[in-house]
């Protein structure tokens, strides 16, 4: 059985974001995909947990801080950072994948 899954506010919003900036510079049905691919990815996290690898920060936060890379071709162009708990999973960040290295005063 797998754990239940929890997106932050802050989560949501980087994938909100992200959406945002791909429909304004590229196209509206793209963002779409993007974003709907995206979730779907994000709802199966917490079947594939350990296939997930630690994040790069995972050293500079004071917990267990794994990554699920995305991108709609094949290369991952973002990240969903996420934690395991004992009861529940929480993403607690969606960036891109150049984006600056989240810290612990991020999460």
């Amino acid at each position: 059985m797998s754990l239940p899954l929890i997106v932050t506010p802050e989560a949501q919003e980087g994938l909100l974001r992200n959406a945002r900036w791909s429909a304004e510079h590229h196209s509206v049905e793209q963002a779409a995909r993007w974003y709907d691919g995206f979730v779907d990815a994000i709802e199966g996290i917490p079947d594939r947990l350990l296939q997930c690898p630690l994040a790069r920060e995972n050293d500079a936060v004071p917990f267990e801080l794994r990554a699920l890379h995305y991108g709609v071709s094949s290369r991952p162009t973002h990240r969903a950072l996420f934690t395991i708990r004992a009861d529940a999973v929480v993403v607690l960040s969606v960036r891109g994948a150049a984006e600056r290295d989240v810290s612990a005063d991020d999460l």
